[in-house]
């Protein structure tokens, strides 16, 4: 997850930062969740190495929508793996540590 000035930079360009863990999902994964919801979201931070033929990684995607949407997204994204809203500097609850 982008840190410091990294994070302060990212943050000054707008949108919700959300960082998302790729292990028990994937990219496409994510995608499909922000599109379930009418959102697209743009990679700004992170990576994704294949390690046998498995997606192991974080990303942190610019997202704008209205927070209820957003925490829905989540919601959604904690049940399965780690999410993490960057604004709220915490695991969001459910998420897997």
């Amino acid at each position: 997850m982008p840190q410091g000035e990294t994070l302060e930079a990212l943050r000054a360009r707008g949108g919700q930062l959300l960082s998302v863990d790729v292990n028990e999902v994937t990219s496409d994964d994510i995608t499909d969740v922000l599109d379930r919801h009418g959102v697209r979201g743009t990679v700004v931070y992170g990576g994704v190495t294949d390690i046998r033929g498995r997606q192991l990684g974080t990303l942190t995607y610019r997202i704008d929508a209205d927070r209820t949407v957003v925490a829905a997204i989540v919601d959604e994204l904690s049940a399965r793996t780690r999410a993490v809203l960057l604004e709220d500097a915490a695991p969001t609850a459910g998420a897997r540590r």
